[in-house]
């Protein structure tokens, strides 16, 4: 079968078929890292448009058919980071943590290196309390990706959460440095300051945040941030 896959992929080399179903096959003989590269060449042609489509669909609320999307394409490609980044990211923004889990321990049984999908795992943690746990996750993630907003996020809040105030805000910095489009990391920033004693500087988050936020709930707590200030 190997023989004749790499006739087929030698022939035509962007036979995308032949390509997938030789990195299944060296799944199968546990030959991983020749299977990731079957699925690496694979995913460097048509595998690019269904992430696409996924994430396109997600931004407009067809979240279900998003999922299902990067279901199956991971289904195809167990063996690329990107496929669990992508799904976890869809699985935690639509709260289905259960499936969030198992997706986690089925990398771990390919032994797969995904910091998205420990990102968005270390925040499911700190949200359940687990801040040991999410912070050995967002650590391992920034080895592999030392800009990854998710995981500066995260290790932001469990050092605000362990009260390293000096260390958060150099988290926190970095994290709204990529991502400026976030009102919560603006407001994080501001409570940072607030318990460093740079009154003005949280003030200017906290504006900052507030100018971003587009949510009533979240503008009333800010604007209780700015009153406390006074």
């Amino acid at each position: 079968a190997e023989l004749i896959l790499l006739s087929i992929i030698k022939r035509e080399p962007n036979h995308s078929e032949a390509k997938k179903t030789l990195g299944k096959l060296y799944l199968k003989t546990g030959e991983k890292d020749k299977a990731m590269g079957a699925f690496s060449n694979f995913a460097m042609g048509e595998e690019k448009k269904p992430r696409d489509i996924a994430r396109k669909k997600f931004l407009e609320g067809d979240t279900e058919l998003a999922i299902k999307i990067m279901e199956e394409e991971l289904s195809s490609n167990p063996l690329l980071p990107s496929n669990y980044g992508e799904l976890a990211s869809y699985y935690y923004l639509t709260k289905k943590y259960e499936k969030l889990q198992k997706l986690y321990e089925n990398s771990k049984k390919y032994k797969v290196s995904s910091p998205g999908l420990w990102s968005f795992m270390g925040l499911y943690y700190v949200e359940t309390g687990k801040y040991e746990e999410g912070e050995k996750l967002f650590e391992d993630a920034l080895k592999l990706n030392p800009k990854l907003p998710e995981a500066l996020k995260g290790k932001t809040i469990v050092l605000l959460y362990k009260k390293d105030y000096g260390e958060a805000l150099k988290y926190i910095e970095n994290y709204t440095g990529i991502n400026s489009k976030d009102w919560e990391g603006f407001y994080i920033k501001g409570k940072i300051l607030k318990n460093l004693g740079n009154l003005e500087g949280a003030k200017e988050s906290f504006l900052k945040a507030k100018e971003l936020s587009k949510d009533e709930i979240s503008n009333q707590l800010l604007k209780k941030e700015i009153e406390s200030l006074k």
